[in-house]
């Protein structure tokens, strides 16, 4: 699985892209991965996690994470990984409070 994260370069490239086909051209699909970085505060989680327990759950915690899966057009995996960096920075994720994840979706 071709995996990119902020601060570090794609894992692996051995996989085919996951592609579908639409009038003629292969869309790759980005799974984008969005979480607060340790240590900011997280009250969605922790309402949750308090809801669960008053429900009778044994839970020690909950963490609030958003995942996108973004259908883009690109020539190759490096290129798609890079533009889903770039989504992120200009909207997708806060750099002051949030972390990331980029990964090309596969079957």
């Amino acid at each position: 699985r071709l995996h990119y994260e902020h601060s570090a370069i794609p894992i692996s490239m051995g996989d085919t892209l996951k592609t579908i086909r639409c009038l003629g051209t292969d869309m790759t699909i980005l799974e984008v991965r969005i979480e607060l970085k340790k240590g900011v505060a997280d009250p969605e989680g922790e309402n949750t996690r308090k809801a669960l327990q008053l429900l009778g759950f044994h839970v020690n915690g909950v963490r609030t994470v958003k995942t996108f899966e973004i259908e883009i057009d690109e020539d190759s995996e490096e290129k798609a990984l890079k533009t889903g960096k770039e989504m992120c920075k200009k909207l997708l994720a806060n750099p002051v409070i949030h972390k990331y994840s980029v990964d090309i979706k596969r079957d």
